[in-house]
């Protein structure tokens, strides 16, 4: 607990949530004109052409005080050309433990190693800022720090004007799990939403969501947003109300589709639970549903790098947050690893086996019956029904969960979320391990 609240004094952000606003969307999803502006009398300050912005959602810390101290709407800006970031945590008002509030927004350097994106901070040591992916100008996730930091999933979002759907679209997600410091009910793991627009309004409809078992929650879907500029640029906010659970929601779909609903987990002082209930709030994190179904032989045998997540690592001092890749599956299974020492210019191990099952016979895009057996590198699982072993003997933990696949602009993109019944033996229950896997 310690460790993160002095995290929190390096890397929490000013106030300042951006309110009502709009997305941009591109690719056969994009309509223009629908509407929306910037502030009267405000500057809209446009990024260079060489810049890249997006807006992201990260998961929350639940404190045992009952404020919600870290996570919601993150802006990040990515200028390849230059080899310059800079982001922020726009959502969370000031913190102070009695020491020196962090200066924002952080920025520093960026280097290219093995597919990520090193963030090194101005005058600090190189990776002192964390790691990044990127879909140039389509979406990011980064890691805005150590391992100990929660990732942050992202789209790009226009700083120009707003543009809205051509079409009905269903986007498939899962939930960014949250470090609760009290038993939480069973929670919303994936699901799926529908959205429209006209003119600058952006309608929601038949929001579905599901446990990691596949219970289905029934919850309520949320009213419109509307789009204007905010600091994370042109998104699409939902005013508080019953159905968001009286905090704000915020909504961004990137040029190809890629999606994320902040549900407000950024409002410490406005949220204080003690815990979720079943809806969140969380991050939900997509992208649009497969029209047709999806190739399991080529999505098991492709390439990917990406982020491992498991919140409550936190809570035993174990990594949140660590890069991996997997290459050179074949038919349902996918092989992989995490980088050593969280250092992605070695070579990971081939060490994780995923095996994606069969893609659900209604709903495409979903596989209901993943299987991931990894090393039991902090032997929580040995002698345990959730134990097991590798051809070499050496005990392994055996997660099941969920996957949800798409393909957009010619890759996959693969997110699992897990039920890692390892930490049972240290009276946790209910942990979510999760990959944010892209096609590289």
């Amino acid at each position: 607990m310690q460790r993160n609240r002095e995290q929190l004094e390096r890397w929490n952000a000013p106030a300042g949530i951006g309110w009502p606003c709009c997305v941009l969307m591109a690719a056969a999803l994009l309509a223009t004109g629908c509407g929306g502006s910037k502030p009267s009398g405000g500057s809209n300050p446009a990024t260079p052409a060489q810049y890249n912005n997006y807006a992201g959602t990260q998961t929350y810390e639940l404190f045992p005080d009952g404020y919600d101290e870290t996570g919601g709407v993150w802006n990040l800006t990515l200028d390849d050309a230059n080899q310059f970031f800079t982001y922020t945590d726009v959502s969370i008002p000031p913190v102070n433990f009695g020491g020196a509030k962090p200066p924002y927004p952080i920025e520093g350097s960026v280097k290219s190693a093995s597919g990520f994106l090193n963030l090194t901070l101005n005058g600090k040591a190189a990776g002192s800022g964390g790691y990044a992916i990127e879909i140039p100008g389509r979406a990011a996730i980064f890691r805005p720090g150590n391992d100990s930091t929660f990732p942050v999933v992202s789209v790009a979002a226009s700083t120009s004007g707003c543009q809205g759907l051509a079409q009905q679209t269903t986007f498939e997600f899962l939930t960014l799990p949250p470090v609760l410091y009290s038993q939480a009910p069973a929670y919303a793991a994936y699901g799926s939403l529908q959205a429209s627009t006209s003119g600058a309004t952006w309608s929601f409809s038949n929001l579905q969501m599901f446990t990691l078992d596949g219970t289905a929650l029934n919850p309520s879907t949320p009213a419109s947003g509307l789009c204007a500029y905010t600091k994370e640029g042109y998104v699409t906010n939902i005013i508080p109300s019953k159905e968001t659970g009286n905090l704000p929601w915020t909504v961004a779909v990137g040029p190809s589709g890629y999606l994320i609903v902040d549900q407000g987990q950024g409002n410490g002082p406005t949220y204080q639970g003690p815990v979720p209930n079943q809806f969140g709030p969380f991050g939900l994190v997509g992208f649009p549903q497969p029209s047709s179904r999806i190739d399991t032989g080529s999505l098991a045998g492709a390439s990917y790098i990406g982020f491992a997540y498991e919140a409550y690592g936190l809570a035993v001092s174990h990594p949140v947050t660590q890069p991996l890749a997997f290459t050179g599956g074949s038919g349902t299974v996918a092989i992989g690893g995490l980088y050593p020492n969280d250092d992605v210019t070695q070579t990971p191990p081939r060490n994780i086996t995923m095996d994606l099952g069969r893609e659900d016979s209604k709903t495409n895009g979903l596989y209901p019956s993943v299987t991931v057996t990894m090393p039991d590198t902090y032997k929580g699982c040995v002698l345990q029904s959730y134990g097991g072993t590798d051809p070499d003997g050496n005990p392994t933990c055996i997660a099941h969960g969920i996957a949800i696949a798409g393909s957009i602009e010619g890759k996959y993109v693969l997110y699992v979320s897990l039920n890692d019944r390892s930490l049972e033996t240290r009276g946790i229950t209910g942990a979510v391990l999760a990959y944010f896997l892209y096609q590289q």
